[in-house]
């Protein structure tokens, strides 16, 4: 299993955009990662990098986020999306389109410390996955990667995290850029690391951090390790993301480097960004078929 770990983490941290990601990579947390969720009950996952210059959500992020659901919801645990304003539509465009029926809550932009205790009071969640979703920065603000100040736009969602490490609360943080929640684990690193780093890096940490060269690739990862542990595919198939892809460019959704509504990834072409996701699958079939 950790030979098998290790090859899933090095197919997910390459870092074909050209971030300098290398450096923020946590060995081992992948697999702790799954391994805890394979105790989980009810799991929360919030999603969604709002663009300041289009006014919606990123292709990366939700893709992985349903990937994520659908493997949840093959093991029996319940899967809930937090997701503020910008991102909702995206979200329920994405559940529609694989027939996936999970509750969706909407974090406010505004008064969010008491809204997150309620709502861990209510759902009880045994963990909090925060995947491409920007964190706050040290000033307090939140910054995408041109290092603009989004902070009036989203959610702060920081504060579900921080009560649910209060509560002892299992949390998840994928990221690509040093700007998503969970990079505090490694703050210092992505001020070194990371263009603008000293700037836009996210000061709320993680039980484990997946950090990887496209978020989306780190859930692909995690579901590939979950498959692993259970002996059974739970990655999604490739013709259910390519339909999940064009529905969400449908929907409103852009390429977060481009800028562009078109069916990339970070700038990266279907191609490139599918025959990465495709190596975990084959990898993961050859482990588990007999």
């Amino acid at each position: 299993m950790r030979e098998s770990v290790a090859r899933i983490e090095d197919i997910i941290a390459e870092d074909r955009v050209g971030r300098g990601i290398e450096n923020l990579v946590i060995r081992g947390d992948l697999e702790r990662s799954a391994r805890s969720l394979m105790e989980g009950t009810t799991v929360f996952i919030t999603t969604g990098f709002y663009i300041n210059e289009t006014g919606c959500g990123e292709t990366d992020g939700p893709l992985g986020a349903i990937a994520l659901a659908l493997a949840l919801d093959k093991l029996g645990k319940e899967a809930v999306l937090v997701i503020d304003g910008p991102n909702k539509p995206l979200l329920e465009c994405a559940l529609d389109t694989v027939g996936l029926d999970i509750s969706i809550v909407l974090f406010p932009i505004s008064g969010g410390e008491a809204f997150a205790k309620e709502l861990l009071r209510e759902y009880r969640p045994s963990h909090l996955i925060a995947l491409e979703r920007v964190g706050q920065a040290r000033d307090g603000k939140y910054y995408d990667m041109r290092v603009t100040d989004i902070s009036q736009r989203v959610a702060h969602l920081d504060v579900l995290f921080t009560a649910a490490a209060d509560m002892g609360i299992r949390t998840i943080g994928i990221g690509d850029g040093g700007n998503e929640i969970g990079m505090g684990k490694v703050y210092d690193i992505v001020i070194d690391s990371v263009p603008n780093g000293e700037s836009i890096a996210c000061v709320t940490p993680t039980d484990y951090l997946i950090v990887s060269g496209v978020s989306n690739w780190a859930a692909h990862g995690i579901c590939a390790c979950l498959s692993l542990l259970v002996k059974d595919n739970l990655m999604m198939e490739e013709s259910v993301e390519r339909e999940l892809l064009q529905a969400l460019v449908r929907c409103g959704a852009v390429d977060g480097y481009t800028l562009k509504r078109e069916e990339t990834v970070d700038s990266l072409k279907a191609r490139d960004y599918f025959e990465v996701v495709n190596r975990l699958r084959e990898m993961v079939n050859k482990e588990i078929l007999p």
